[in-house]
């Protein structure tokens, strides 16, 4: 109502001459049948007006009244339905349904009602619903004026907001119960709060619209005759019709387009509005269609619905042309005039999922048009190809033909190919030109077929692929036309005989075979069919015919164009283009006539002709061009040549370096085919030559490259879409800057990522399109890359193939080039599929719809393309290996400037050891290249050729070795090792590495006091890992004698599934530093970013989501020491640093994050490129490989699973120099030998195992070792009591007969030699209770080491009473925090900060911290529960991280922490199995299961079992009822065998302190 008395106010004060659609929009919502010129003719009338803020709601009532006395009241109603009992006044009904039935729920109930929905009276809620509308739709819903009560639907309230939902929820009773309220509540989501509110009010008996109800109320609500819309002879209802059609590309916009002008509209009253994203953009359609001018003037509407469009569509088209009244967030609407017609498009096929959609599958997805047509209830039209048509085929009922209209341009086009066909352009001495204003077209279609099939079959193919076709020849065909050697005055001839070369039919000829390539679909994307299913999980892989159809790309075809040139006989004909900047865009549809077009065309008289040997071709017109060569001297560029010579030079010298005058060569033949020479001068030619080759010496321009760039160049002159799909580092983007640098384009590269939308593209493209506007002799190039790792294909489909975004056109002077990754699912070996299998037993993976669940089986999460973008698709193609040689060559040269390092430079490309050409690209090449650098910056004996050697295997090292698993690593040190082997014949790579990497390891250890857990370790992945990560203990590592290192991103892959010891990388980024800071981040399955333009917020973080460490960064003067930290500092963990150090920052569990349903890693993409301006690092640990796109741009190290070795001597080096007893010694080394054969015994042991999951891992072990060496230490022997602790410790958690059946067999081949003791002697000594004791006593021994956590794992909610009642822990020293359940605790910020305060208290002061249900926190105390701590003068700290800030926590010395989980959770029994807990976070404690059959048989008490007996008995008899023998609960919170435990217990813990 506001918003109304604003818009009046503002339309007076301005005179009444501004826009009145705004005033319509809502006066329509209340008179539906007000015409606009009563609307104006009643607002002019009025002449006194008050408008002061206390009168405007009384000044608008009565503005009202009168529009109500101009205009008769609406009929909306159906007199002879009756009404239904169920629905009654003041009992307001729930309606729970699938989506598809949403609408015809509404409209069944109206009609039960004898009524018809209208806007006011429907109320379809979403997101920006406010509460204030839901007010005033409820305060309308309560109507005592009338006698026939008006039916009021809320739908979809689950898409409210969730404050939205509680604020109804609190004002819904008060108008629901009403006596003259009949309120429906319709929902799709029965969990929703509204839902579960309403629940007593739910109807289980659907409203149900059959056929011929459908069928009456949408003939009566919509107009399907057209002839009596505009006479308006039936009824006031708006005209819909709905084009469709079986085929893709058969030009459904262009038979719209024709139907509008065929209505002779005037301008600015046919409005297109398209509907590309996946969810509707209310605001935008709103905006699109009041664009349209207010007038009683017939206005048509063209609703162009993409394949991306989803669900949602169909309420907001019911609410468009049903309710006719649709509202933006902000209040603005649309009201649908009965002067309005609207022409939908439907799409052919659907975008939603990879699998094959038909129209039948369009229909049920846009569900409120395919049931109108099924039901016949709406006009309808299949649109039909006249290039597709049959003869004499019966064509459907209901169809339009796109006939085949064809303008001059096109039909010059055809002209030539009749001419060419009929040899009328052989060229001829006793003849005129070739003159096409005296060639009469091949009007009749199947000639023009004829044409089409013999010259472009491709072209046949649809209508686009026609139009394309015809476009790019059109554009060469008029330099043609005007090219001064094809005319007979000036056409070569042999001097001999005198005999004409008939160039005119030669160009014409090699263009047509160069057109069917350039202007249409050269890469041919078969579709997944229904075969093919990736909505079922794949059991075992196997290389099919059906699989390979499914394939876009296999990442090995060559491009296109080299591929055909390669073979082209005769030799291929270019006609030397003018510059972009300088030529007329010469469109099909311009205004401009062909004559015109002749008369204005620019053209440089020159060609260019390309061959791979002219010798060899066997064409008649190769042996012309044989003639005109020897006779008139034409150069013709012989790619033969050029492959011979990197061929030769590749065997002789096991690289290729072009030479600088082939270099010019080819840049000349690319700057004369694409107009980039700035001058005709050849002296000033030569020398911006010899400039881009300096500017550009890192690339190098191929055969292939050069192919690409001329056949880009001349599909952007054509005015066709340009879109190339390649692997991700294939080199797309560096070869359109190249083309953009020498051809002076104007470039501006966008990179596209999974949470790229079209807000982002809309403001990212901004500024080129303003300064396009503003500088239309230039041109300017956008490239956007990777489009298909968006949602939003739907919006780079219109910017790409309509020229335009949200409509608004593009200026001509814009050229959009975009990339895309290709489809292609993972094909599995063997050894893949068992380690897949390895991980589903440990880690659930998270989909949030069939479509992403399908995207994880592919080697790139890419979104399916349209059809429409399909079309244009290009494959990049792979490097030739000759190519792909000079690539690496000059990619090294340049880095290495000697000629020693050149001789290697083909050694860092060995790709052929990668199963996945995806993950490797040339970006590991320059990654090499910048460590090579690094490391022989840093190597003593610089210069040398040994430290060139050194620094080329660690360089090789990093980029590839790491990356592969054991069984790679061994093929590619074979490989590597022949050619090490010739520069330095006495070095070994893997050797070298090991060595190396242990005396990097050892300086680490000694310099930067690393982890001392680890100790010396012996095991080679290990120490490798040493050697790419390390660890400090307040967070920061040293360089101080380093001034240049490499900047990259890293990601460890560790299939140890979470439990293994990680530790951190050193890296530099950009400049010469003192320090790297660190700080980590936790990724979870339920992480998720605030993403803002690309880039994550920290702040804006979830709860449960990826929590940042802060880091705080200011300038410093001093001492140089590279910190400030003083007490007040280290309080508050803020530490000043200088600004010259960087920040790397450490994503831990990453591959959780990929599992996410919020998909966080989607904003990686654009963080992870390699920018000049980057201020931040990244390293990312993971468990599994994750996206190839984001492995593509980082470093990829694999930790390989230990070996028994390895495992012997990790174990070896945590408990080495415990003692200086020598026979001790030698005891811990037997005990070594049992531990480490006693956990491979336990992983390896699956058959017997009470878990198909990895309960236990590798922390484990490592703990394992560490609680012995402990005990050792304190007791100075090795005792099997202790050894059978400390196994027990570390491999608990079972219940009692799980322990016993698993791993009591194993401690007695293991400990007891074979000779395992009664059952109840272990459990005497070990029993979960005496091994809790145990762990929270040694927290008071100052001199232990970090002892892990604890996890109970109990069976009754309360079981961990228990620790109070027997005295492990005291009511003044612990803490016990419970979580809540309740919504509003759940979602508070306050609660939570309250629970981190009160665990932060009792970290601080040393108690013992019980946590229960409280998972949303156990991200936050990631550190805490790690036990990741920071020492500062001997006091420990740890952070706490809260929503995006974290803090600095004091950690006393008698600190533990104890996590309670239930059962099923812990074991993984239950149903839903979102509720398990994560096995990463079981590895983290020390686990105990608190079985009552042990507690009720071992304690501390020797006369426990028979206490127990009598207790049991007496509580039994005295609380019996005698009359019906059954045991009732004697008080409230009466469990059983807990009570009688705890009574127990109490009293043994009592009587020991008295």
């Amino acid at each position: 109502m506001r918003f109304l008395c604003e818009r009046l106010r503002a339309y007076v004060e301005s005179n009444k001459r501004g826009p009145i659609g705004a005033i319509a929009s809502k006066i329509s919502l209340i008179y539906p049948d007000i015409t606009i010129a009563q609307i104006q003719a009643n607002v002019d009338s009025k002449r006194n007006w008050n408008w002061e803020d206390k009168n405007m709601l009384e000044e608008l009532g009565k503005t009202l009244e009168s529009f109500g006395a101009v205009t008769k009241p609406s009929g909306k109603s159906v007199g002879d339905e009756k009404t239904v009992k169920y629905l009654l006044p003041g009992q307001p009904r729930l309606y729970i349904c699938q989506d598809s039935q949403i609408l015809s729920h509404v409209v069944k109930l109206y009609l039960s009602q004898g009524q018809i929905p209208i806007a006011s009276r429907v109320l379809f809620c979403d997101h920006s619903t406010s509460i204030e509308q839901l007010e005033c739709f409820l305060i309308r819903s309560v109507n005592h004026d009338t006698a026939t009560i008006a039916l009021h639907c809320l739908v979809l309230p689950e898409l409210l907001t969730r404050p939205v939902q509680q604020g109804l929820i609190r004002i819904l009773p008060n108008y629901m119960t009403k006596s003259h309220s009949l309120l429906a509540v319709i929902t799709t989501n029965s969990q929703c709060l509204v839902a579960q509110t309403l629940s007593a009010f739910r109807d289980t008996n659907p409203p149900i619209l059959d056929q011929n109800e459908s069928k009456d109320f949408y003939t009566t609500v919509l107009c399907a005759d057209f002839d009596a819309f505009r006479q308006k002879k039936e009824n006031d209802a708006p005209f819909v019709i709905v084009y469709f059609s079986q085929n893709s590309c058969v030009g459904k916009s262009y038979v719209i387009a024709q139907k509008a002008k065929s209505l002779n509209l005037k301008d600015g009253y046919f409005v297109h509005v398209p509907i590309n994203t996946s969810v509707v953009d209310t605001d935008f359609i709103v905006d699109r269609l009041s664009s349209a001018p207010v007038t009683d003037d017939l206005t048509v509407f063209h609703i162009n619905i993409s394949s991306q469009a989803g669900k949602d569509v169909n309420t907001m088209m019911f609410q468009l042309l049903v309710l006719r009244y649709i509202t933006k967030a902000n209040g603005e609407s649309f009201s649908v005039r009965k002067n309005h017609a609207f022409l939908v498009e439907l799409p052919t096929q659907l975008s939603s999922t990879h699998v094959k959609t038909r129209l039948s599958d369009v229909f049920n997805w846009f569900y409120f048009f395919g049931d109108r047509i099924k039901d016949l209830a709406i006009p309808f039209s299949e649109v039909i190809d006249d290039l597709r048509t049959v003869p004499n085929a019966n064509p459907p009922e209901h169809a339009t033909h796109n006939q085949l209209a064809l303008s001059e341009k096109e039909y010059f086009v055809l002209k030539y190919l009749d001419a060419l066909d009929k040899g009328l352009l052989s060229n001829s001495q006793i003849r005129k030109d070739w003159d096409h204003t005296q060639h009469p077209p091949p009007v009749d279609t199947q000639r023009i077929k004829q044409l089409l099939v013999k010259y472009s079959p491709k072209a046949w193919n649809s209508l686009v692929q026609f139009k394309s076709f015809l476009q790019f020849m059109y554009r060469q065909l008029l330099q043609v036309y005007n090219f001064l050697y094809i005319k007979n005055e000036y056409v070569p001839m042999t001097n001999k005989n005198r005999h004409v070369i008939p160039l005119h039919e030669m160009v014409v000829f090699s263009l047509v075979q160069s057109a069917q390539d350039i202007a249409c679909n050269s890469y041919l994307i078969n579709e997944p069919t229904t075969a093919i299913d990736f909505r079922e999980e794949i059991k075992e892989e196997k290389e099919t015919e059906k699989e390979e159809e499914a394939e876009e790309s296999k990442g090995i075809e060559e491009f296109f164009l080299v591929q055909m040139w390669k073979t082209a006989d005769p030799p291929i004909v270019l006609l030397n283009q003018t510059p972009i900047a300088k030529s007329i865009q010469i469109c099909m549809n311009s205004l401009i006539t062909l004559q015109q077009d002749l008369q204005q065309a620019q053209i440089e008289h020159s060609l260019s002709l390309l061959s791979m040997n002219l010798s060899k071709n066997v064409h008649p017109h190769a042996v012309e061009w044989k003639l005109v060569q020897a006779q008139h001297k034409w150069d013709i560029y012989n790619f033969e040549e050029d492959f011979k010579k990197k061929a030769d030079m590749v065997q002789r010298d096991g690289v290729y370096h072009e030479k600088r005058e082939d270099q010019s060569i080819k840049m000349h033949l690319l700057l004369q085919i694409c107009g980039g020479f700035e001058s005709p001068d050849e002296t000033k030619r030569k020398q911006q030559v010899k400039r881009l080759l300096q500017e550009h010496q890192d690339y190098a321009l191929t055969f292939d490259n050069l192919l690409k760039i001329v056949a880009i160049f001349f599909r952007i002159k054509s005015g066709i879409p340009v879109l190339i799909m390649g692997e991700t580092g294939c080199g797309k983007t560096k070869l359109l800057k190249f083309m953009a640098s020498a051809l002076n384009i104007n470039m501006t590269s966008i990179d596209v990522h999974g949470g790229y939308t079209a807000e982002h593209l809309q403001k990212d493209l901004e500024k080129p399109l303003k300064e396009a506007q503003q500088h239309k002799d230039q041109t300017y190039l956008i490239f956007l890359d990777e489009i298909n790792t968006s949602p939003e294909i739907g919006a780079f489909k219109e910017v790409v193939c309509d020229h335009s975004l949200k409509g608004k056109a593009f200026p001509d002077n814009v050229v959009i080039i975009a990339a895309l990754n290709p489809f292609r699912r993972r094909h599995r070996t063997a050894s893949d599929i068992a380690e897949d299998k390895e991980e589903e037993r440990n880690v659930k993976k998270y989909y949030a719809d069939d479509l992403d669940k399908e995207m994880c089986q592919l080697v790139y999460r890419v979104f399916p393309l349209p059809k429409s973008l399909q079309t244009y698709v290009w494959n990049f193609g792979s490097l030739s290996a000759p190519d792909e040689q000079q690539y690496i060559a000059v990619m090294t040269t340049t880095t290495w400037s000697q000629k020693s390092f050149v001789e290697t430079a083909r050694i860092p490309i060995e790709q052929e050891q990668l199963k996945d050409r995806s993950v490797c690209s040339l970006r590991d090449v320059r990654r090499t290249n910048m460590l090579f650098s690094w490391f022989f910056g840093n190597r003593e004996g610089k210069g040398s050729r040994l430290s060139i050697v050194e620094a080329i295997i660690l360089s090789l090292a990093q980029c590839y070795y790491y990356r592969l698993n054991q069984q790679q690593r061994t093929a590619y040190n074979q490989l590597i090792s022949k050619h090490i082997t010739t520069l330095q014949g006495d070095i070994e790579f893997d050797h070298y590495i090991l060595n190396k990497t242990k005396k990097i390891y050892i300086y680490i250890y000694n310099k930067i006091k690393i982890y001392k857990d680890i100790g010396d370790s012996s095991r080679n992945s290990k120490k490798s890992s040493i050697f790419r990560k390390s660890i400090c203990n307040d967070g920061w590592i040293g360089h101080k004698d380093t001034d240049n290192r490499s900047g990259t991103t890293w990601l460890f892959e560790d299939p140890c599934h979470g439990d293994s010891p990680k530790q951190l990388v050193f890296v530099k980024q950009k400049q010469a530093t003192d320090r790297v800071g660190i700080r980590g981040l936790l990724c979870h399955v339920v992480s998720m970013f605030k993403v803002d333009n690309g880039r994550f917020d920290p702040k804006a973080m979830g709860q449960r989501g990826c929590i940042p460490r802060k880091l705080k960064r200011t300038a410093t003067s001093g001492n140089g020491n590279g910190r400030e930290c003083d007490d007040e500092k280290k309080a508050s963990g803020e530490m000043s640093i200088k600004v010259n150090r960087s920040v790397v920052l450490w994503l831990d569990e990453v591959g959780l994050a990929e599992q996410s349903p919020h998909r966080p890693l989607k904003v990686l993409h654009r963080l992870l490129e390699e920018e000049k301006d980057r201020k931040i690092g990244f390293i990312g640990l993971s468990n599994w490989r994750l996206d190839a796109a984001k492995m593509n741009r980082m470093v990829l190290h694999q930790v390989t699973q230990p070996n028994d070795e390895e495992l012997l001597k990790t174990a070896e080096a945590i408990i080495s120099e415990s003692s200086n007893d020598s026979k001790l010694n030698r005891e811990l080394s037997v005990a070594v030998l049992k531990i480490t054969d006693l956990y491979q015994n336990i992983m390896k042991d699956r058959q017997t195992s009470p878990f198909e999951f990895d309960f236990y891992g590798y922390r484990d072990f490592y703990s394992l070792a560490s609680s012995l060496k402990y005990s050792c230490t304190v007791h100075n022997e090795l005792t099997n009591d202790l050894l059978v602790e400390a196994v027990m410790r570390n491999f608990g958690g079972m219940t009692q007969h799980q322990t016993e059946s698993f791993l009591f067999p194993k401690l007695a081949r293991f400990c007891y030699g074979g000779a395992l003791p009664k059952s109840e002697i272990i459990w005497n000594k070990f029993s979960p209770l005496h091994l809790i004791r145990n762990n929270i006593e040694q927290t008071r021994d100052l001199q232990r080491p970090d002892m892990r956590n604890i996890m109970l794992i109990t069976e009754s909610p309360v079981m961990w009473k228990i620790l109070f009642d027997s005295g492990i822990a005291a009511m003044e020293s612990t803490e016990v925090i419970f979580g809540s359940k309740f919504s509003g605790d759940m979602h508070s910020t306050i609660y939570l900060y309250r629970t981190i305060e009160r665990v932060r208290n009792a970290m601080s002061n040393g108690k013992l911290c019980i946590l229960l249900k409280l998972e949303q926190l156990y991200d936050s105390l990631y550190d805490v529960l790690n036990q990741r701590y920071q020492a500062v003068d001997g006091q420990k700290f740890c952070r706490i991280c809260i929503g995006g800030e974290s803090i600095r926590c004091r950690i006393a010395k008698t600190f533990r922490c104890i996590v309670v989980v239930p059962r099923e959770e812990a074991f993984h029994e239950c149903k839903n199995s979102d509720l398990h807990t994560p096995v990463a976070f079981l590895s983290r404690f020390e686990k105990f299961f608190l079985d009552p059959n042990l507690m009720e048989q071992f304690s501390f008490d020797p006369l426990w079992k028979l206490k127990f007996d009598k207790l049991q008995r007496l509580v039994t008899l005295r609380f019996a009822d005698y009359l019906q023998f059954k045991k009732q609960s004697p008080f409230v919170g009466f469990v059983e065998r807990y009570t009688y435990i705890s009574l127990l217990m109490n009293e043994v813990t009592t009587t020991t302190t008295t």
